[in-house]
């Protein structure tokens, strides 16, 4: 039995072995999943939070695999997860809005981007506010436990086991008030993020909504401004708030556990702390005047920056690098005037700050023993000390969380201006199916709308604003600011007898809304378009004409909705007259100012669409950019740099004509398109894409070319900023007024010119093609006329 036995157990034995080592081979034969691939699947599931239990979240062991892996190698941005949905921009900003515009409306709201901040982030702000009262109340347990054990161990009553007890409860107070420290800390810096983006993204969705006149008033550099710095602030203050929450807790248990051990002597440490809270306070008074006036002389050294930047090639052309070095180096002097007086105050905050804590032991415990006649014990002094260590941080915190709070309060002040400027409202244009016209305006008047007064500006009035004389056809324009258009040469047409005077006199009664005895009131906008009735068919194709300065440009920007509806002059009490803009189909706008991004010309071609060879090659033929991407070293891959500097004016305005083509629109509106680029490439462009390609296109297009004007549908004429003359190209040519005389200049201007000039030729793929009758630009009618010196492009994208 025993020999059966040990044969049995060797051939147990040996098939366990066998077991174990097939089990060994097999596992060597499988593939092994790399690190990597477990960790991209690990990601897969989702942001490891929201799958955590609460035991995960209170300590954080949620984080360990992502810890984990990054040991192993460096972390890059394919190795993290992605955002909650919750926390991405797109979300926190629809939240913030939701509350912003109620807030917004609200007269009785005095900080209305605060209150909607409070109510978005309601929740998550209470969690973090009751994470850190617990954890200020859980720090007591220390103080509390030093003064049982030390009476304990000084009158020797009890037993130990009731000091363990005690010890134990010290423990676990201790464990909490990390958890809760730590989750408090965690929420106010997700909290923090949040309010960031939210802010951040209204900012920057305002800035595409303001009128162009609002735009006047914010320069990109403050803009940029109240987004690095401005918002920066509000959310440290939300991260800080919490400490003032905590200085006024721990503040009020530490004095009612002083008077506790110490009993009424403890006054002697509220005094202290009442007159130091003073002391800060009037501090942080004159902190806050100072910190405005920061705000504004880095503002005005931000905008000079920025317009230095700008005009860099400029200011190196001519040498003026001192000139603008010394200018910025005064505004840079004036913000550290401010700035040092800023911190003076702020020395005398943290002397103050020190001060405090032993001025209230010093001033408490004498005191006691003044007041109690007794000696202290050392269970009270100790308690006494660890209390005071307790309030120590809360006191040097709170002159920080009160500057903090200025400091809030001057940037919020800043962010709700500029949210409360003046937007393009979206019922400027109606988006509506029509049978068979693609644009309607009836009763059209529009203005650029008045600017609204920046923070910035001082205004001299003691009496605030005041009232200005009615100028005679003043109009806003949002690069000039306010001028005149009777500044602009002025041809009066053949047959219209009504002289410059009472031309003036008309539009005054008629532009500008009247006040008391002929004044206007100066926040009211004049219009630059009048009495514009305007019905384009689908598929048509329109010129717009005229001198400079006629609302040519404007008229497609009240097409777009750019330009704010102004009430009509001739409206009567009881009945208004209203503007209607209607719009057919989706635009394309080609502005008159080529606008380029800082992108590969591919990017700026599709502008976010989705990528179709087709349309691209389409768009790159029909805007003749092949040439140009062919000299270029990386082709459309070539990035572009800031403002389009490495473009030429006739690439830059081909780009944004390809990228008008390969959004294929209904509707595209053309804003002088064909003056930044070479004759027979305009010539090109008008024959192969206005005119073939753009065939079932409604078009609208701005021109001072009058050899185009013969193979359009209908011409409109403006002048003033009204339609003066509107039909075909021959109905115009047999009538007198406007057109026929612009038709005469251009002519005679033709005839006058050299014999060798109207000769020159531009050879393109072996043949020398004739400019004749080039693109006319017409300046002012009556003035001298010289030829468009914006022609500085070759079909070749070279410098002419």
């Amino acid at each position: 039995e025993i020999v059966n036995k040990k044969k049995s157990g060797i051939v147990h034995s040996r098939k366990r072995k066998m077991d174990e080592t097939t089990k060994l081979v097999k596992a060597q034969e499988e593939p092994l999943i790399p690190a990597a691939e477990r960790h991209q699947v690990y990601l897969a599931k989702g942001h490891p939070y929201s799958r955590a239990n609460i035991v995960s979240k209170a300590f954080f062991f949620w984080v360990y695999t992502l810890m984990k892996f990054g040991s192993k190698k460096p972390l890059e941005q394919t190795d993290l997860w992605d955002l909650r949905k919750r926390d991405c921009s797109e979300t926190q900003h629809a939240k913030l809005r939701r509350n912003w515009i109620p807030c917004r409306d609200n007269p009785k709201k005095k900080y209305p981007l605060l209150s909607a901040i409070t109510k978005t982030y309601a929740w998550t702000l209470g969690y973090a506010l009751t994470c850190n009262a617990l954890n200020a109340l859980l720090g007591f347990s220390g103080p509390i436990a030093i003064k049982i054990i030390g009476d304990l161990i000084e009158h020797k009553s009890g037993n130990t086991s009731e000091g363990i007890i005690w010890v134990g409860i010290l423990f676990v107070c201790k464990l909490f008030q990390s958890i809760f420290g730590h989750q408090a800390n965690f929420t106010q810096a997700i909290l923090g993020i949040n309010i960031s983006n939210g802010v951040s993204t209204q900012i920057y969705e305002k800035s595409l909504l303001l009128t162009p006149a609002a735009q006047t008033t914010y320069s990109h550099g403050e803009i940029v401004n109240l987004i690095q710095v401005d918002v920066g602030k509000i959310q440290m203050f939300f991260l800080n708030f919490s400490y003032l929450v905590i200085a006024l807790v721990q503040c009020t248990v530490g004095m009612y556990l002083l008077f506790d051990f110490l009993g009424i002597s403890f006054v002697g440490g509220l005094g202290v702390i009442v007159i130091m809270t003073i002391v800060n306070m009037v501090i942080g008074v004159c902190f806050g005047k100072l910190q405005k006036a920061l705000m504004k002389e880095r503002d005005k050294r931000m905008q000079a920056s920025t317009e230095l930047f700008s005009a860099i090639k400029i200011i190196k052309l001519f040498s003026w690098e001192d000139k603008f070095i010394d200018k910025v180096e005064g505004y840079r002097t004036a913000e550290l005037k401010v700035l040092r007086t800023l911190f003076y105050y702020a020395v005398f905050s943290i002397f103050f700050l020190y001060m405090t804590p032993m001025m209230i032991s010093t001033s408490t415990f004498a005191l006691y023993t003044l007041v109690e006649k007794e000696n202290l014990n050392a269970a009270t002094i100790f308690a006494a000390i660890a209390l005071f260590n307790i309030m120590q941080e809360p006191i040097r915190s709170l002159p920080n969380v009160m500057m903090s709070i200025i400091q809030n309060m001057v940037s919020l002040r800043r962010i709700e201006n500029f949210l409360k400027c003046e937007e393009i409202p979206a019922e400027n244009v109606s988006r509506m199916g029509m049978a068979s016209n693609s644009i309607e305006i009836e009763n059209g008047f529009f203005s650029w709308g008045v600017p609204p007064k920046n923070e910035n500006e001082v205004d001299s009035s003691p009496k605030g604003p005041a009232k200005r004389r009615s100028t005679a056809g003043s109009v806003f324009h949002p690069k000039r600011g306010m001028s005149k258009t009777t500044d602009i040469g002025h041809v009066k047409p053949q047959g219209n007898t009504e002289s410059d005077e009472e031309r003036k006199e008309g539009e005054d009664d008629q532009l500008l809304p009247a006040g008391e005895e002929g004044e206007v009131l100066a926040d009211i906008a004049p219009a630059v378009l009048h009495d514009i009735n305007l019905k384009i068919k689908k598929g048509e194709f329109l010129a717009i004409v005229g001198e400079v300065g006629s609302g040519k440009s404007s008229l497609m920007s009240a097409i777009i909705g750019d330009l704010k509806i102004v009430p009509s002059p001739f409206s009567q009490a009881g009945s208004m007259i209203s503007t209607q803009v209607r719009v057919d189909g989706k635009i394309s706008y080609v502005s008159q100012k080529a606008w380029i991004q800082n992108d590969t010309i591919k990017n700026n071609v599709l502008f976010g669409k989705s990528f179709d060879s087709g349309r691209y090659e389409q768009a790159l033929k029909y805007s003749c950019l092949g040439p140009d991407l062919e000299i270029l070293p990386n082709g459309d891959a070539t990035q572009i740099g800031e403002r389009g500097i490495n473009l030429s004016g006739g690439q830059k305005t081909r780009v944004a004509l390809a990228r008008a083509i390969y959004a294929d629109s209904q509707i595209v509106l053309l804003d002088d398109t064909l003056s930044a680029v070479d004759n027979h490439v305009g010539r090109r462009i008008f024959n192969d894409c206005f005119l073939e390609h753009f065939e079932d296109k409604t078009r609208l297009l701005i021109t001072h070319g009058v050899q185009y004007l013969p193979t359009t549908d209908r011409i409109i004429v403006m002048d003033g900023g009204r339609i003066v003359q509107e039909g075909t190209y021959e109905e115009l040519e047999s009538q007198d007024g406007y057109f026929k005389d612009l038709l005469g200049v251009h002519f005679r201007f033709t005839n006058n010119k050299d014999d060798s000039e109207n000769e020159e030729g531009v050879e393109k793929d072996g043949e020398d093609i004739i400019n004749e009758n080039p693109p006319l630009k017409l300046k002012k009618l009556g003035s001298s006329m010289a030829e468009n010196d914006e022609h500085n492009t070759s079909f070749h994208g070279t410098n002419s």
